[in-house]
């Protein structure tokens, strides 16, 4: 899966991360307290740590990032207690390959501006890269309701879907993003392939036709494309086919 699944990355991440940059800080970037939040649950502190004498586990993992964020956190640059101080913090951690402290400066900054669309536009990215289609499902519902003229977050929206077999639901949230941007190669591939999953092979020819028309060399949507043209007068051996796709494609790690 690409960039939360592939497609260009958030344009709103790099410019927080880079006016953070710029301003100076170098060295490991450091912490803002959040209190705690309803409903995160809160690790508690571990002694093992990832050494050559002792084995790596999910455990001694956690508790290095949990040290790295804690010491982020205690940077002067992000010591105020202000949505956009914990939306940047939480777009430095998940870079860093913390997605549980991205999760929680999130969490940290919709409890000080619930209706921060970019937050819960970033806390969706990090459950797509996680595979966790429940959660990222809720979370960019909640963000296509407070910012519906973003195609990027309807067409997260639209994969979360796609993963979980409800097509129909992931048509329509891809429909809107064609809509919002119809020059979004990608877009067009996946809408073509949640068309192929129910077996609407007219409907599938015509969006990824549009997606190569798009990008030429886009090669996923080739082959999209030729499975669709090979079994378009056979309904169930398409749907067969692409239940493959799907199971390849958002299968967890």
């Amino acid at each position: 899966m690409r960039a939360p699944l592939s497609s260009g990355g958030s344009c709103y991440r790099h410019s927080i991360v880079l006016l953070f940059l710029g301003i100076g800080i170098v060295n490991p970037f450091p912490s803002i307290r959040p209190e705690t939040l309803p409903g995160l649950p809160v690790a508690s502190p571990s002694s093992e740590s990832c050494t050559a004498h002792a084995p790596v586990t999910n455990e001694c993992v956690e508790a290095g990032l949990r040290r790295r964020r804690d010491a982020l956190r205690a940077e002067a640059a992000f010591q105020a207690n202000t949505p956009a101080t914990h939306l940047a913090l939480a777009e430095i951690l998940n870079q860093q390959g913390d997605p549980n402290g991205a999760i929680e400066e999130y969490r940290a900054a919709i409890q000080l501006d619930p209706d921060l669309a970019s937050a819960f536009q970033g806390m969706g990215a990090v459950y797509l890269d996680r595979h966790d289609w429940k959660q990222a499902e809720h979370v960019l519902e909640r963000a296509v309701q407070l910012d519906s003229q973003n195609s990027q977050i309807e067409h997260w929206l639209g994969r979360a879907l796609l993963a979980q077999q409800k097509f129909g639901e992931a048509q329509h949230a891809l429909q809107s993003a064609t809509k919002l941007n119809p020059y979004d190669a990608e877009v067009f591939s996946d809408l073509g392939l949640t068309y192929m999953a129910q077996g609407q092979s007219t409907k599938a020819l015509t969006a990824l036709q549009q997606a190569i028309r798009l990008q030429p060399d886009y090669s996923e949507a080739h082959s999209r494309l030729e499975l669709t043209d090979t079994f378009k007068y056979n309904q169930d051996q398409l749907i067969l086919e692409t239940n493959k796709i799907l199971q390849l494609l958002f299968r967890r790690e």
